[in-house]
């Protein structure tokens, strides 16, 4: 989404299914360890649901909502964090429950490069490394879609930031009667 003030940037539909597959591995082989380590099936057996429900029903309605589970914390993962970048600054918010963290003032960022790997230029995915002058050096917008696009805007938006700075900077600084003092200038007209 993108307006004269704002842009809002989502991560790339294929860190989906990156973050699907990570977890997916992750917890593949979780229930059967469970079940080899603390003979759960000898231990179900024994309950009085053993003689109306079969281990494997309950195997089966475990892991489908272990199915569930995995996809709704992927794409929650991946749904939720945006970046958010303003004519002040690019800011990282991760979802309601955690705070928004302010990556760089825009006016601060001297530098953007493109930066994708193989797999990314083939999808079309990327992340946007943002150098700064400060101690915190570099930041990144990662994995977002159509990376070049928001190259390309990105950069209009610094430098009309960086062009508004010195202005309402020397604004900020002079009050009125010292304006009207200095008589008309190229920015200042009476």
């Amino acid at each position: 989404m993108m307006n004269a003030n704002q842009m809002i940037i989502r991560k790339s539909p294929f860190i989906f299914i990156k973050y699907l597959v990570i977890i997916e591995f992750t917890f593949a082989l979780l229930p059967y360890l469970v079940t080899l380590i603390f003979g759960l099936r000898n231990t179900y057996d024994q309950t009085p649901l053993a003689n109306g429900v079969s281990y494997n029903l309950i195997v089966t309605i475990a892991m489908t909502i272990l199915q569930i589970l995995i996809i709704v914390i992927s794409f929650m993962a991946w749904y939720l964090p945006n970046y958010v970048i303003t004519d002040e600054a690019v800011i990282y918010r991760r979802g309601a429950l955690f705070e928004e963290r302010k990556m760089a003032d825009l006016v601060s960022v001297q530098q953007v490069r493109l930066k994708q790997g193989w797999l990314g230029k083939r999808l079309n995915y990327g992340s946007l490394v943002l150098g700064t002058g400060s101690a915190a050096g570099v930041n990144m917008i990662r994995d977002i879609p159509n990376p070049g696009t928001y190259t390309d805007t990105l950069k209009d938006m610094i430098q009309r930031a960086q062009e508004q700075q010195p202005y309402e900077a020397a604004l900020d600084i002079q009050d009125v009667g010292a304006i009207i003092a200095q008589g008309e200038t190229q920015t200042i007209e009476f």
